[in-house]
């Protein structure tokens, strides 16, 4: 078994037409949701009274970040101006340009004037926001 620190979101409908209870229990390390358990209130209310193999559907993160370590960095992207190429493609390649290693950059934050650090005629600067899942207790730099 795979065992993890992390946390748990315990949300109970109050809306009449929907009879159901869901928990969420969050990978701390991965900051992702690790699994998602849904069953109806019925069914809670006997796992609450300590009964067993309560019926319920499960969904499972199978996207492989489950049991890593989440890490984040943040780059100072330029893009390039150019009337030629698209806005979005420029900021594509400019980010591209920096994804090594395992690391995935925010392209949308190469978009965002909120993020823009340095305005210039040949282009733009923005902060980028990269992300990568590595396993735990691997010593990354």
């Amino acid at each position: 078994m795979l065992t993890l620190n992390g946390e748990l979101d315990l949300q109970i409908s109050t809306q009449e037409d929907r009879d159901e209870v869901e928990m969420t229990f969050h990978d701390g390390a991965a900051r992702v949701v690790a699994f998602r358990a849904t069953m109806t209130r019925s069914a809670f209310a006997m796992a609450l009274g300590r009964r067993g193999y309560i019926p319920c559907r499960l969904e499972v993160n199978q996207s492989g970040c489950v049991g890593m370590k989440h890490e984040t960095k943040t780059e100072r992207v330029f893009v390039p101006n150019g009337d030629s190429v698209p806005r979005q493609t420029r900021a594509l390649d400019a980010v591209k340009a920096y994804q090594e290693d395992g690391w995935v950059g925010r392209v949308e934050n190469a978009t965002n004037h909120h993020n823009m650090v340095q305005c210039a005629p040949e282009g733009d600067t923005y902060r980028v926001i990269f992300d990568r899942y590595v396993p735990k207790g691997v010593e990354t730099d």
